[in-house]
C-alpha cells in the first residue's frame, strides 16, 4: 500500500501564504480520479517535498502549551482492545487490512472535494492533519469502514462543521501539521469503531528509532495508479533517525517522525492525515505519527515519508479536547468517566444481551419522563428490527464439514499390520518450544448440575453450563463451526474451520438468541497447523487468539489438556456442538446439543475410510443414529476422568460422504498427537 502525504495546491488561490524554498507539489487528481471507489469527483490532499540532501536535521523544541484548562475526561482507548491479526493477502508493497483490524481508522470527505485520513481518538473526536482541515469547512466523517465504494454494516457517518488547525501551522515548513475534528454526537464503541490509544506523558522523550511500526490507509497502491484504494491497506514500516531524515528533507524538525520505505512499501496519495501505530508490550497500538509529506518524485522511489510526531503535541491535544493525556506513572489519574465507558463497552459489546438494551432504554426512560413503558418497548422492537438483535440469526451460515467416501479397501488383519507399522507424529517435532502458562486447576470442570432429561435425535439436550468450554465459530460471516476454549485466550479448533474472521460466541447455550453470561468476542488471529493435508485430512488443528482474555464463570471455562497414555479404545466419550440433529435437517441447530460415543480401534476406523487413517486420528461408533453431524466441526471430544474432569481428546474432523446416521465411524483430531504443537503455538504448559 503506498500513502503520499496531502495538501491542495489551491490553497494559493484560498490566498495561503506561497510556498517558500521548497518544490511542493499538490497533486491534483485526474477527471474520475475516484471513480473506483464511488467517490467521483473527490481528490485526495496530499504534500510532497522535493529532496534536499545539503542540510542536517534542525533542532526544535517539542511544542508544549499551557497547563490545560477544563480537562475532565480521560481518554477511552486505554481499554481498547488488542488486535491481532495474520498478514492479510498481499497487493502492491502493502496488505488489505481485514474488517475492524484498524478499529480507530477514519475517512475524511472535506468540502465534498477532497479526501483524507484520519483516527478515532475518543468518542467525540478525530485527529487528522492541519493540511486535511486548513480553510475547509465541512467534514464528512466515515467510521467502521474498510471500503468506501460501499457502505458495510457497522460502519457509521456524520458531518462536522468543527475543526482546530493547529494555530502555527505552516505550510512551507510542514511545521505543527496537526488538527483535530469534533463530531457532532458522541460515537458509540462497537467492534469496527474503537479509539486508538494516544502516548502517555511518559513516552514524550522516546524517538522509537528502529521501532516497527503500521500505517493505514485508503491512497494509492502505486505510483502509476490513477485512484486510491477502495479498500482499506496496511503497510510495516520501520522509525528512522530525524538526522538520516534530514538528508532527504531539511525541514526535518523534532516533531516529526520518519519511516523507512524499503521495498517501496510506502504510504502515498490519498493517505494524508492518517495515524502511524506502534504495538506496544500489552498488544495495545499507541498512536505516535499523523501521516504529513512525502517525496515529490513519488512513493516507489525509496525516500523517506515524514509525519507529525504525536508524542509532540499531546499539550496540544488535551488542550483542545476534553481528552486526558494519561501519565504511566499514575495510570489511574483522571479515570473518573473511564470506568463508567469501560464497564459498558464490556457489557454492551462483548456481553451483548438484551438486557443491558433494556437497561439502556430503561435510562433513557429515566431521562425523558414523558418516554413510556410502550415507548421502551417499541424501542426495543424498533432496534430488533433494525438488525441490533440479527446477530442470533444464523440462517445464512453455511457449515464447514468434512466428509470422506467409504473405502472398506483392506481386510481387518491387513489394516491391523497397516496401523501397527505407523510411527509418525507430530510429537516428534524437536522444533517445539515449550509453554511457560498452567492451564488453570479448574480445567474440565463443570459447575452446574447436569439434567438429563431432554432427549432429542440421535443425542440429548445440553444444560446450561454443561460444556463451559463449547465455543461457537462464525466465520468470514459465511461459515459456522464448534471450537474449545483452552484457555483464557485460545481456542481449540479445526483446521478446516479456519478462515479470516471469527465471532466467537462463549457461555452460549442456544445461537437464536443473546443468553445472560455469554460472551460474544471477535478475531483474526489464528494459526493453522502447517502441515495441515486437505485432501488426506491430516493435522486438521488450529488455534484462534481471543482479542483479550475472557473473564471465566460458571458457563465459561476451559476444557482440560494433557497427555493420556491410552488410546481409549473401548472408552466412553462425549462430544458436544450445534450441529444437524438429523440427516434431513436443512439447518443446524438452535440449542446445543450431545452424544455419548464410544472410542473405536483405528484399525476397525481404517476399514472404513482407509488409509487416512493415522495415528494422529481417533475414532468412535456412531450406532442407533447417533453421531456428529454437519455443523459440528471443530468441536470437542471429551472423556470424563477418575477425577470428575473432562479432558478434550478430539476435535471433530470428519465423517462419511454417506450421512450422519449411516452407522459409519466419525473421526476425530487426537489432540494428545498435538499437545506440544499447541504448547509451542499458545504458550501453555501440556
Amino acid at each position: 500500500m503506498k500513502l503520499l502525504l496531502d495538501i491542495d495546491w489551491s490553497y494559493e488561490e484560498r490566498g495561503s501564504a506561497a510556498m517558500k524554498g521548497f518544490a511542493i507539489l499538490f497533486f491534483l487528481a485526474p477527471f474520475g480520479f475516484l471513480a473506483q471507489a464511488g467517490l467521483e469527483g473527490i481528490r485526495p490532499l496530499n504534500v510532497v517535498m522535493s529532496a534536499n540532501p545539503a542540510h542536517k536535521a534542525q533542532k526544535s523544541s517539542t511544542v508544549l502549551f499551557p497547563a490545560p484548562k477544563n480537562v475532565t475526561k480521560a481518554q477511552t482507548a486505554d481499554f481498547s482492545e488488542k488486535v491481532y491479526v495474520p498478514d492479510a493477502g498481499r497487493i502492491t508493497n502493502g496488505y488489505t487490512a481485514s474488517r475492524s483490524q484498524f478499529p480507530w481508522q477514519v475517512y475524511l470527505i472535506i468540502d465534498e472535494a477532497y479526501f483524507c485520513g484520519g483516527s478515532l481518538i475518543s468518542d467525540k473526536w478525530v485527529l487528522t492533519a492541519a493540511h486535511c482541515t486548513f480553510n475547509f469547512a465541512s467534514f464528512d466523517v466515515a467510521l467502521g469502514a474498510n471500503r468506501v465504494d460501499i457502505t458495510e454494516r457497522g460502519s457509521q457517518f456524520l458531518s462536522s462543521r468543527t475543526s482546530f488547525v493547529h494555530s502555527e501551522y505552516n505550510q512551507s515548513t510542514i511545521d505543527n501539521d496537526i488538527a483535530v475534528i469534533r463530531l457532532p454526537q458522541p460515537v458509540d464503541f462497537t467492534l469496527y469503531i474503537i479509539p486508538v490509544r494516544l502516548p502517555t506523558r511518559s513516552q514524550a522523550k522516546l524517538t522509537f528509532l528502529n521501532e516497527k511500526v503500521q500505517c493505514s490507509g485508503w491512497g494509492k497502491i502505486s505510483d502509476p495508479s490513477p485512484d486510491i484504494s477502495s479498500t482499506l491497506q496496511y503497510v510495516d514500516l520501520s522509525v528512522i533517525s530525524n538526522d538520516l531524515c534530514a538528508t532527504t528533507f531539511d525541514i526535518i524538525t523534532d516533531a516529526k517522525i520518519c519511516v523507512s520505505t524499503i521495498d517501496y512499501k510506502s504510504p502515498c496519495n490519498g493517505d494524508s492525515g492518517g495515524p502511524l501505530v506502534f504495538q506496544e508490550d500489552d498488544g495495545r497500538y499507541t498512536e505516535i505519527g499523523v501521516v504529513s509529506f512525502g517525496h515529490i518524485g513519488g512513493c516507489e522511489l525509496g525516500y523517506p515519508v515524514a509525519f507529525t510526531r504525536v508524542t509532540s503535541y499531546l499539550d496540544w491535544i488535551e488542550e483542545n479536547t476534553d481528552i486526558h493525556i494519561r501519565d504511566a506513572e499514575k495510570k489511574e489519574h483522571g479515570r473518573q468517566k473511564v470506568d463508567a465507558e469501560e464497564n459498558y463497552l464490556k457489557k454492551s459489546l462483548i456481553t451483548c444481551s438484551l438486557h443491558q438494551i433494556l437497561l439502556r432504554i430503561t435510562a433513557m426512560a429515566r431521562h425523558d419522563e414523558s418516554m413510556s413503558a410502550m415507548k421502551a418497548f417499541l424501542a426495543v422492537a424498533f432496534l430488533a428490527t433494525l438488525g441490533l438483535l440479527a446477530e442470533a440469526n444464523l440462517g445464512h451460515l453455511k457449515t464447514r464439514d468434512i466428509v470422506m467416501p467409504v473405502n472398506p479397501k483392506y481386510t481387518a488383519q491387513e489394516w491391523r499390520e497397516i496401523m501397527a507399522a505407523q510411527t509418525s507424529s507430530p510429537e516428534n517435532n524437536t522444533g517445539y518450544k515449550k509453554g511457560t502458562k498452567p492451564q488453570p486447576d479448574f480445567a474440565g470442570k463443570v459447575h452446574v448440575p447436569l439434567d438429563d432429561k431432554h432427549r432429542i435425535t440421535g443425542g440429548s439436550t445440553a444444560s446450561r453450563g454443561q460444556f463451559p468450554w463449547q465455543v461457537a465459530l462464525i466465520i468470514d460471516d459465511a461459515y459456522f463451526c464448534g471450537g474449545s476454549l483452552i484457555d483464557e485466550l485460545w481456542v481449540l479448533t479445526a483446521a478446516h474451520c479456519a478462515g479470516s474472521t471469527y465471532e466467537l460466541r462463549l457461555g452460549a447455550n442456544r445461537v437464536d438468541s443473546i443468553e445472560s453470561g455469554a460472551v460474544v468476542v471477535n478475531s483474526r488471529n489464528s494459526i493453522v497447523h502447517g502441515s495441515y493435508n486437505e485432501n488426506t485430512i491430516n493435522n486438521d488443528i488450529a488455534v484462534i487468539r481471543l482479542t483479550a482474555a475472557v473473564s471465566l464463570s460458571t458457563y465459561i471455562s476451559p476444557v482440560r489438556l494433557r497427555n493420556l497414555n491410552s488410546d481409549l479404545a473401548g472408552e466412553s466419550t462425549r462430544v458436544s456442538g450445534w450441529g444437524k440433529t438429523s440427516d434431513s435437517s436443512n439447518s443446524i441447530s438452535t440449542t446445543l446439543n450431545y452424544v455419548d460415543l464410544t472410542v473405536i480401534t483405528n484399525t476397525v476406523c481404517a476399514n472404513t475410510y482407509g488409509n487416512i487413517i493415522t495415528a494422529t486420528k481417533i475414532c468412535v461408533s456412531t450406532p442407533n443414529g447417533q453421531s456428529t453431524c454437519n455443523g459440528d466441526s471443530g468441536g470437542a471430544l471429551t472423556y470424563l476422568e477418575s477425577d470428575g474432569r473432562y479432558t478434550q481428546v478430539g476435535i471433530v474432523s470428519f465423517g462419511s460422504s454417506a450421512g450422519c446416521q449411516r452407522g459409519y465411524p466419525a473421526a476425530f483430531t487426537r489432540v494428545t498427537s498435538y499437545l506440544s504443537w499447541i504448547s509451542s503455538n499458545t504458550g501453555l504448559i501440556l
